[in-house]
């Protein structure tokens, strides 16, 4: 068995049910079946149910220039997939609460036999 194996057969046989207390309910959205009126306002497809791990982080931003400056608490939030899951940067998640974001980051490891990832992370913004 190659280490690729290894790693993803203790992902989706391990990680994944060890963690599934912690992992919430997310609406994929998936760029593909966008469409966009004469107007331009895009109407999304249905939502694909996923589940991940989801953390949210913020840090404070410190602005000195303009009629805007001082200091704002900016938010970022962390989805992790313990499966592959297929993504596109301009799909749109929505997390509990109806949090969303623009998808700042995916990234993933590749298993060379089947080119998906082991497991997915998305950074949102």
């Amino acid at each position: 068995m190659g280490f690729n194996l290894l790693i993803s057969s203790l992902l989706t046989g391990v990680a994944d049910p060890l963690t599934s207390s912690l992992q919430v309910e997310v609406a994929h959205y998936r760029w593909a079946d966008r469409t966009v009126d004469i107007y331009n306002k895009p109407t999304w497809g249905a939502p694909i149910p996923r589940r991940g791990i989801v953390s949210k982080s913020s840090k404070l931003v410190r602005r000195t220039n303009g009629s805007d400056a001082g200091e704002l608490v900016q938010a970022a939030w962390t989805v992790v997939f313990p499966r592959p899951v297929p993504l596109d940067p301009r799909d749109k998640l929505v997390l509990p609460g109806s949090v969303t974001g623009p998808i700042l980051n995916v990234d993933g490891v590749l298993d060379p036999g089947t080119e998906e990832v082991y497991a997915t992370e998305v950074f949102l913004g």
